[in-house]
C-alpha cells in the first residue's frame, strides 16, 4: 500500500474491545473461538477483535485468560472502549450479585 491508501485504511480500521460477561461454559467457549479465530474474524469483518474483560465472580487461575478476569462490573460498564458486550450469564442470581 502507499501513502493516501495507507491513511485511510488506519483511519478505517478500529479495534473492537469485547467484554463477555460470565466465564462458565458458553463464556469460556466465547473466549477461546475469539482468541482462536481473531485473524479470521479481522479479516472478515475489518476490524480487530480485542477480549478486554472477562466479568465474573470467581477466579480462574492458570486460565489462559486469567488476566482479563474481573469481578468489577462497574469497570467494565463504564468503560467506553468496550465496543461489544457478550452475556453468557443465565443465572438471575448471578447478575444481580454483579
Amino acid at each position: 500500500m502507499h501513502g493516501a491508501q495507507q491513511r485511510i485504511n488506519k483511519e478505517v480500521f478500529k479495534m473492537k474491545n469485547i467484554a463477555i460477561l460470565g466465564f462458565g461454559v458458553v463464556g469460556s467457549g466465547v473466549a477461546e473461538v475469539l482468541a482462536m479465530n481473531a485473524a479470521k474474524i479481522e479479516n472478515q469483518v475489518g476490524d480487530k477483535v480485542n477480549i478486554k474483560y472477562i466479568l465474573d465472580l470467581r477466579k480462574f487461575p492458570g486460565s489462559p485468560f486469567e488476566a482479563l478476569v474481573t469481578d468489577d462490573a462497574e469497570k467494565v460498564f463504564s468503560d467506553p472502549d468496550v465496543t461489544v458486550l457478550v452475556e453468557t450469564i443465565v443465572s438471575l442470581h448471578r447478575i444481580r450479585s454483579l
